[in-house]
């Protein structure tokens, strides 16, 4: 439960070390806070939707029911996907009163991280450790690439983020 966040603060210390000679202080600290505000919203409005999701996929395994794995995993995806995109997009608009720009790039990576969320719990589910960590690394590997390369090339926040999903 622990690895993401642990990958994600390395990976945050990292941009930040290596963009810090070529943008200010300001900006990455705003980036650091969106992406710390998508992992910890998306990891809210996605935790019952995994919870049934994993519960309904335990009784699909005791049943023998393997072909209904597929299907939950897929809906699974799609309604964490939207629901972290929404409940960002309330936050950012209610709470922060964001310009469009910034909540389109927020919502964006909240819905991406809703997805790993899943993707993450079926992994445990089927006991894919490796898988699980090996991807999640490779994924925030390309990420702090893409962060770094648009912090480099004066891209801004909004470039940095998009980056970052990417």
């Amino acid at each position: 439960v622990a690895g993401p966040w642990l990958f994600t603060v390395i990976a945050l210390a990292l941009i930040n070390l290596i963009a810090s000679a070529h943008v200010p202080a300001e900006l990455l600290e705003g980036f650091r806070l969106f992406i710390v505000y998508a992992f910890a919203i998306s990891l809210i409005a996605t935790a019952p939707i995994v919870l049934v999701a994993t519960r309904l996929v335990g009784d699909a395994m005791y049943l023998r029911a393997f072909y209904w794995i597929r299907p939950l995993f897929v809906a699974a995806l799609l309604f964490a996907g939207g629901t972290a995109v929404l409940t960002s997009v309330l936050f950012y608009v209610l709470a922060f009163s964001l310009p469009e720009h910034l909540v389109v790039a927020g919502a964006s990576c909240s819905g991406l991280v809703g997805l790993i969320w899943v993707g993450l719990a079926f992994c445990g589910i089927v006991r894919d450790y490796r898988g699980i960590t090996v991807g999640f690394l490779a994924g925030l590997c390309v990420s702090v690439l893409g962060a770094v390369l648009a912090a480099r090339s004066n891209a801004g926040l909004v470039g940095m983020i998009w980056a970052f999903d990417a």
